[in-house]
């Protein structure tokens, strides 16, 4: 896995969301590896492996898993890190062991807004299998469940 510069098209995907929590909590449950796996998925999945070395070249794995007991490894790197306020990483994402079905940049911002949290995740896709072109499409909703699953961790 190669990661290309910085794209020169609009990302494939925004989502903003803003939490009713203060950024250092919201950024903590973001990469804290054992408070992550509490939320990191889709709805009706599970994260059962989330490692992260939070640092520029450092390496992040993350599978996810279905409730058929499909997983989903995404494995990356670390390209930028403000702490608090911004993460970039690259990663590839398998749709069975050995077969990458996408790679992608995923930017995330942190942002104070009123009391709480405003994050934006941008995300670009590269590299995707014929047999995975239905992940950028689908990805919207992912990553709106997951929200989902922040925001009520976070209310805990």
């Amino acid at each position: 896995m190669t990661s290309p510069r910085e794209p020169q098209r609009a990302a494939d995907l925004v989502i903003t969301r803003t939490f009713d929590a203060p950024r250092s909590l919201v950024w903590e449950a973001w990469t804290d590896p054992e408070q992550a796996k509490q939320w990191w998925s889709p709805e009706t999945f599970t994260t059962p492996v989330f490692e992260s070395d939070l640092r520029v070249g450092g390496r992040i794995h993350i599978v996810m898993r279905q409730p058929d007991g499909t997983t989903y490894p995404d494995t990356g790197v670390y390209e930028e890190i403000v702490p608090g306020e911004r993460l970039v990483r690259y990663s590839s994402i398998e749709l069975e062991p050995g077969k990458v079905g996408f790679e992608a940049r995923t930017a995330v911002t942190f942002e104070d807004d009123g009391a709480g949290t405003k994050v934006t995740a941008s995300q670009w896709f590269f590299n995707v299998a014929p047999e995975a072109e239905y992940a950028p499409a689908g990805a919207h909703e992912g990553w709106r469940t997951m929200l989902d699953k922040l925001a009520a961790y976070l209310r805990r």
